[in-house]
């Protein structure tokens, strides 16, 4: 066929002229003048498992195994054995100009030809033998596979076998393999899934912030321009009152504001703040609502500072968050303790919330938006932590036990990094 082969796909995508073979120490294999049509993914797959059978291959006597299309053209080949480089070329030469007609009129092969239930066409031209044979199933164009050697006086009917055997096992071996890459590719779409409607949900909690942020901030404005005016027209009692409220009005807008950082880019910059500071005034907080629920509320932090560049008001929330849902879990628990626990592990800072309480039956929701199992919860506040945390490169995870109790670990870059 000379120039006219299709090309012969090599695992380097290396290509030559058909004559030359590679000089490197491993079989060598046939390269193709130049590149047709490359062959595809799932065709090059199927190639390597025909090299690799052909190379591993018992037989004593050198053979070379080619994969052709339907017309008789070889996609690739792969050596057995020892081969000179013009014994090689000679090889193909000859065998290649029975390929196309073998391939014209292989409905009509012999029957002495017949092994099983599979043809195989057994030729001899100019002193090589040549076994072909229909591959069990196409794999994209690949039709048939031969075998070729020189002639001797073994049977050429174990050719036959043996081209029938490369055939079967190669493909039995592609198809294996393949059906194991499907099964996986589908658990990735699975997963993938998944993630999408995640993704979809976080887009729609996107567009109810905007809409809670127009609704809340407008009436909290007023009612804390009413208080202001109230709080200079009365005694200094009651105007402590008014400012404590104030302030509280205050929270609920930064606490908003900090929700509506799901939406749209943080506007608070981070500042370098002593985490040690932030729980101390996250339990000096939190210590009256963890005593009227009889629950003991414990702070365990070194006696020296650690620094981190944190977005602050954020971090804050974070812990009130943590801590109360932990001592939403120990209510009504006899002898509940919650203890919050700032320590230092090389670059980073590690923060724990521990409880004694009833622990978390499904853990593999708690990170999702609108989760909640309290009556009167949004199922927002561990999204959101989980949202604060990795937007300062950082990471949250939870280890709970039914019944036990819950620990939830955050880690925190001293540096923090930036995200969005």
């Amino acid at each position: 066929m000379g120039s006219a082969y299709a090309p012969m796909a090599s695992k380097d995508n290396d290509f030559c002229r058909p004559d030359e073979v590679s000089g490197a120490t491993s079989p060598p294999r046939l390269r193709a003048p130049y590149l047709l049509v490359r062959a595809s993914a799932r065709e090059m797959s199927f190639f390597e498992f025909v090299r690799d059978l052909a190379a591993t291959h018992p037989d004593p006597d050198p053979f070379l195994c080619l994969v052709l299309d339907a017309e008789g053209g070889v996609m690739t080949s792969a050596a057995h054995g020892e081969w000179e480089k013009d014994e090689m070329a000679a090889c193909l030469s000859a065998a290649s100009r029975e390929f196309p007609a073998v391939a014209a009129q292989e409905t009509s092969m012999s029957p002495r030809t017949e092994f099983g239930l599979s043809a195989v066409a057994l030729l001899r031209t100019d002193g090589w033998h040549t076994a072909w044979t229909r591959l069990p199933m196409a794999v994209g164009r690949a039709r048939h596979l031969a075998v070729i050697r020189r002639a001797s006086d073994e049977d050429p009917r174990s050719l036959g076998r043996l081209a029938l055997h490369l055939a079967h096992a190669a493909t039995q071996a592609w198809t294996s393999c393949e059906r194991t890459l499907v099964r996986r590719s589908q658990c990735v779409i699975e997963r993938m899934r998944k993630k999408l409607q995640e993704f979809e949900k976080v887009s729609a909690l996107a567009q109810l912030c905007a809409g809670i942020a127009h609704e809340i901030r407008n009436p909290l404005t007023t009612a804390r321009g009413f208080l202001q005016l109230f709080a200079e027209r009365c005694d200094d009692k009651d105007r402590g009152y008014l400012e404590l409220t104030i302030s509280e009005l205050d929270r609920i807008r930064e606490l908003l504001e900090d929700f509506m950082g799901l939406c749209r880019p943080d506007r608070e910059e981070a500042a370098e703040v002593d985490m040690v500071e932030i729980a101390r005034s996250v339990h000096r907080f939190l210590v009256p609502e963890a005593s009227l629920c009889d629950i003991a509320f414990e702070l365990n932090v070194p006696a020296h500072p650690i620094p981190a560049a944190v977005r602050p008001a954020q971090i804050k929330q974070v812990l009130i968050n943590l801590v109360q849902n932990a001592l939403q879990a120990c209510r009504g628990q006899a002898h509940a303790v919650v203890r919050l626990d700032v320590a230092e592990k090389e670059d980073r800072v590690l923060v724990q919330v521990v409880d004694n309480g009833c622990g978390i039956e499904h853990m593999d929701r708690i990170f999702r938006p609108f989760y909640t199992t309290k009556s009167t919860g949004t199922g927002l506040g561990l999204f959101v932590c989980k949202h604060i945390i990795e937007s300062h490169g950082g990471s949250i995870s939870v280890r709970s036990q039914v019944g036990a109790g819950t620990t939830v670990t955050v880690e925190i870059p001293k540096c923090a990094s930036r995200r969005a």
